[in-house]
């Protein structure tokens, strides 16, 4: 067996030459109180390994909080500046009206979630009214038109792109 004051790694068993590693990975290193017989190292490994596991595990669940955190935080961030615009009636909404109508909460809550900026939803407005509607409506076989000539567009422009 291994005594404290012998560290002598010639003619070591295996055992000690996986003790003596793990205590080196696991940053524990080789201090006054060292064991003496294998199980004692057996025991002192497993203790090491499942102590540098816990601690990674604490660590990990401590990064997905602060992530968290952040992310809670952006989308906060994100809902009172879109309650901002919201108010300040920024997106074309009735002048003076203290209500809000469906497609106003629909760009609301897009922007405040932060999956579409206010940018995009603009562009996504300017679709819908470029494809003429009346009373707020377009006639599906529009819709189905539109989206054809964008594939045909595509797939034209792909083809260019491939000669």
């Amino acid at each position: 067996p291994l005594q404290s004051s012998q560290v002598s790694f010639q003619g070591s068993c295996l055992l000690q030459a996986i003790y003596m590693s793990i205590i080196t990975l696991s940053t524990v290193g080789f201090g006054a109180f060292t064991p003496v017989t294998e199980s004692g190292m057996i025991f002192g490994a497993f203790m090491m390994l499942f102590g540098s596991a816990a601690l990674v595990n604490v660590v990990g669940a401590f990064t997905e909080l602060m992530m968290q955190s952040h992310a809670y935080e952006l989308r906060e961030e994100h809902t009172q500046e879109a309650l901002q615009k919201l108010k300040e009636n920024t997106w074309g909404g009735d002048e003076g009206k203290d209500q809000v109508s469906d497609i106003e909460f629909l760009r609301f809550a897009l922007i405040s979630q932060n999956l579409l900026k206010d940018r995009e939803v603009e562009n996504i407005m300017k679709a819908f009214q470029s494809l003429r509607p009346v009373n707020g409506k377009i006639p599906l076989a529009v819709l189905e038109a539109a989206v054809k000539h964008d594939k045909d567009h595509q797939e034209s422009a792909e083809s260019l792109a491939g000669k």
